[in-house]
């Protein structure tokens, strides 16, 4: 094999190693159709809440695991932010406020995002799990999420 030949099999091996590189980073960041419809929300969204608040607690657990894309004050430890806010939770979809919790399929119509959690399930990430209790569920499913 002469000098030339083994210069162009490198150059293959390493443009064949950069392209499944890119295919690799690019299947392993795709985006869920749920996050999507999370995403979509929280960029239209801030959520008001209290950090001793029941029914706060009760939201960001139907947010689950897509919680920490939301912008959410604590209007315990930021009352100045929370002046015009009668009571928690309280939404502020694209400057409209809506009180009390909402349910995914609420907040994506209030927001005008296509709920599209249609794969299988959202992770409810708060959820405790008994692993003895076959019964329980730590997963809430698809077809109960984009439905009213």
């Amino acid at each position: 094999m002469n000098k030339d030949t083994k210069i162009y099999l490198i150059l293959v091996v390493i443009v064949l190693a950069v392209i499944s590189g890119i295919y690799l980073y690019k299947y392993i960041t795709k985006e869920t159709p749920e996050e999507g419809t999370m995403k979509c929300i929280a960029s239209k969204a801030i959520l008001y809440s209290q950090t001793s608040c029941i029914h706060c607690k009760q939201q960001k657990e139907i947010l689950g695991g897509y919680v920490k894309f939301f912008n959410i004050i604590e209007c315990d430890k930021e009352p100045l932010k929370c002046i015009n806010i009668q009571g928690t939770p309280t939404w502020d979809i694209s400057g409209k406020k809506y009180e009390g919790v909402k349910s995914i399929k609420e907040l994506s119509d209030l927001a005008s995002c296509e709920c599209k959690a249609n794969i299988n399930v959202i992770k409810n990430e708060s959820a405790v799990c008994n692993l003895e209790n076959t019964e329980q569920s730590c997963t809430i499913p698809a077809e109960n999420i984009c439905v009213s």
